[in-house]
């Protein structure tokens, strides 16, 4: 911005009125940062035409107000007085500004605004909803992996199981004499104190066993609710994303309509992008 253009009484950025600020808050946006950007379009410009141009790079249209006079619409369809955002007279405005009728009126910017906003947020709906799908179906495909392998790893346990209890069961068998030596086992309790320890042993092995799978199921369950709980966010997050972009659609609808006159910024839920 040109040296000279603010002064800092009355032309600072910070210098707006209680109506200004209120307005501002109103749809989400720094009352300091319209009006620096509303002036630092007007000091970049010479003419009507590159004034417009600039607004239009930063996303406000110049419109026709009332009474032969300059407004600035925004994105979200509020309207801001050139003069009063400038803190200019009206005379030094038209002075610039000297083709009203080249310009739509401000419910006609209101219009072609709130038309393009419902295009664009209807082909964010839709990209959202494919690239939300896509997600899905990948998570689906995840879980069925997950499936598998559980299955796989479930199979593989009971198998090591299988083969370690007949390792130690004939291990287990090989304390027993046979013979004489046997019979003698038997007549001195040897056998029976043997015979014992076995199945105290063969208990202790089946409760390892069962343990060692419990520990393996349940660390399958984990993983299956933590994929779930994924699932799950992803769906609750596309379900208050698809609602936010609905009630955005809906409200610029209405000003196209003309049964709404600006677009309010509401407070949503927060959309974190889940992984």
């Amino acid at each position: 911005m040109p040296k000279g253009f603010i002064s800092k009484n009355e032309r600072s950025p910070d210098n707006f009125t209680l109506a200004q600020w209120q307005q501002a808050k109103r749809i989400g946006k720094d009352a300091k940062a319209i009006k620096a950007t509303i002036r630092d379009c007007w000091a970049a410009s010479d003419s009507q035409a590159s004034f417009r141009q600039s607004l239009k790079e930063q996303g406000y249209i110049l419109a026709q107000g009332s009474r032969r006079s300059f407004v600035v619409v925004d994105q979200s369809c509020e309207i801001y007085a050139v003069p009063k955002w400038l803190g200019l007279r009206v005379k030094e405005v038209r002075a610039k500004l000297t083709q009203q009728e080249n310009l739509p009126t401000a419910e006609q910017a209101k219009a072609d605004i709130a038309k393009n906003m419902m295009n664009r947020l209807s082909a964010l709906r839709q990209r959202q909803a494919t690239a939300i799908q896509d997600r899905v179906q990948s998570l689906k495909n995840e879980a069925e992996v997950l499936k598998q392998n559980h299955i796989k790893a479930r199979k593989a346990l009971a198998h090591r199981h299988e083969i370690r209890a007949q390792e130690e069961t004939q291990n287990r068998q090989k304390r027993y004499s046979k013979g004489i030596i046997g019979l003698w086992d038997r007549l001195t309790g040897k056998h029976k104190r043997i015979a014992k320890q076995n199945a105290q042993e063969t208990t202790l092995a089946k409760q390892r066993d069962q343990a060692e799978k419990d520990h393996l199921i349940f660390d399958q369950l984990e993983q299956s609710r933590t994929l779930q709980g994924r699932l799950e966010r992803l769906q609750s997050f596309d379900q208050r994303q698809e609602k936010a972009l609905t009630d955005d659609f809906n409200q610029y609808q209405s000003i196209h309509h003309g049964t709404r006159d600006i677009f309010e910024r509401k407070t949503h839920p927060r959309l974190e992008r889940e992984r």
